[in-house]
C-alpha cells in the first residue's frame, strides 16, 4: 500500500517527463523525457486493489514500452535508410495505434479512472511531440496507421460493454484523427487533442466519483440527472455538432479536404459515425433500465455541470466563427 504522497509524486514526474519532451531541441533529450514520463506511469497502475491481474497489467506495459525504447533508440543511432521507419513504427506502438492496440485493452482493464484519463491523454502527447520532430514522415505509412486506426476504434467499441474498453477503442479513434492533424499542422494536433482532453475529464471524474465501471451499473442506477449530463458529455466526446467535440473534428476536416486528402477526410467521418453510434447504444441502453426517477444532486456535481456546460457554450460560440 502507498503512502499518500507517492501516485502524487509519480504524477510530478510523469509531468515533468512531458515538459522535457516539449522543451527539447535534440532527439536524445526527448528521448529521456519519454522514458521518465513512462516509467514514472507504471507505479500509478498500481494504485488500485492489488491482485495478479495488476501485477500482469504492469508487466506488460512495461515489457511493451521497453520493446518499444529499444526500436526507437536503434532508429535514433543507425543511420540506415530504414531508421525512420523504426522511430515511427516504435511511437506508434507506444501510442497504441491500430493494430499495434491489443496490449492497451488488457492493460487498461484493471486501472483506476484517474490512471484511464492520464493513459489515454497525457501518456499521448511525448510520442507525438516526438513524432513531429521528423519532417520525412513516409505518407504511406502515416495514412495505413491513420485507416486502421479509424477502423479499429469505430468497429471494436460495438462488441465491448466494460466502460473502459468503450474509451479505450475511442482514444484509438482518436489517434486516428490525431495522427491525421500531425501531418498535416502541429498546431491543428495539439489543438484537437487539448478538446479531446478537456472532453473526457468531466465524463472520467462522473464515472470516478460514482465507481462505474460497467455499463449495466450506470443502467441499473436511479439518479435520471447523472445519466442526461453523460448522455450530453458522451454526444460532444463523439463530435456531434453543434458541440466542441464537434468543433475540433470540423476544422481538421477541412483542413484535409484543402489538403485534397479525401480518402482520409471519408474514412474519419465514417469512424466518427460508428463511434458516435456506440456512444449513443451505451446512453440509450442506460436509460432504457431506469427505475425510480431520483434526482441525485451535490457541490461537486454542480460544479462538473456547470464546467461541462460552459464548455458546450463555448463551442457554440467559437463554431460560427470557422465558419466565416
Amino acid at each position: 500500500m502507498f503512502f499518500l504522497p507517492f501516485p502524487f509524486f509519480c504524477l510530478l514526474m510523469v509531468m515533468v517527463g512531458v515538459m522535457i519532451v516539449f522543451s527539447s531541441t535534440s532527439l536524445f533529450t526527448a528521448w529521456i523525457g519519454l522514458e521518465m514520463g513512462l516509467l514514472s506511469f507504471i507505479p500509478l497502475i498500481y494504485t488500485g486493489k492489488m491482485s495478479y491481474g495488476y501485477s500482469e497489467a504492469g508487466m506488460k506495459y512495461f515489457l511493451i514500452q521497453a520493446f518499444s525504447s529499444i526500436v526507437l533508440l536503434s532508429g535514433f543511432l543507425l543511420l540506415l535508410d530504414f531508421s525512420s521507419y523504426l522511430v515511427m513504427f516504435s511511437l506508434f506502438l507506444k501510442l497504441g495505434a491500430a493494430p499495434f492496440h491489443y496490449w492497451m485493452l488488457s492493460v487498461v482493464e484493471f486501472m483506476i479512472w484517474p490512471t484511464v484519463f492520464m493513459f489515454l491523454t497525457v501518456q499521448k502527447i511525448s510520442p507525438l511531440i516526438i513524432l513531429s520532430m521528423f519532417a520525412d514522415l513516409d505518407s504511406l505509412v502515416m495514412n495505413f496507421f491513420v485507416l486502421s486506426s479509424a477502423l479499429v476504434g469505430a468497429l471494436g467499441g460495438l462488441t465491448v460493454s466494460m466502460l473502459r474498453s468503450v474509451f479505450t477503442y475511442s482514444s484509438i479513434g482518436h489517434i486516428a484523427w490525431l495522427t491525421a492533424g500531425l501531418y498535416l499542422n502541429q498546431s491543428l494536433m495539439m489543438q484537437y487533442f487539448f478538446i479531446y482532453l478537456l472532453l473526457l475529464l468531466p465524463i472520467v471524474c462522473l464515472l470516478n466519483s460514482f465507481n462505474f465501471y460497467h455499463l449495466i451499473q450506470i443502467s441499473y442506477s436511479r439518479f435520471v440527472n447523472l445519466k442526461i449530463i453523460l448522455f450530453f458529455m458522451m454526444l460532444s466526446l463523439g463530435g456531434l455538432p453543434p458541440f466542441l467535440g464537434f468543433l475540433s473534428k470540423w476544422i481538421l476536416l477541412t483542413f484535409l479536404a484543402q489538403s485534397s486528402m479525401f480518402i482520409l477526410l471519408f474514412s474519419l467521418i465514417m469512424s466518427s459515425l460508428f463511434t458516435l453510434y456506440y456512444y449513443l447504444r451505451l446512453t440509450f441502453s442506460a436509460f432504457m433500465f431506469s427505475g425510480s426517477s431520483l434526482f441525485y444532486f451535490n457541490f461537486s456535481l454542480l460544479g462538473a455541470m456547470t464546467f461541462y456546460i460552459i464548455l458546450s457554450l463555448g463551442g457554440l460560440m467559437i463554431f460560427p466563427l470557422y465558419l466565416i
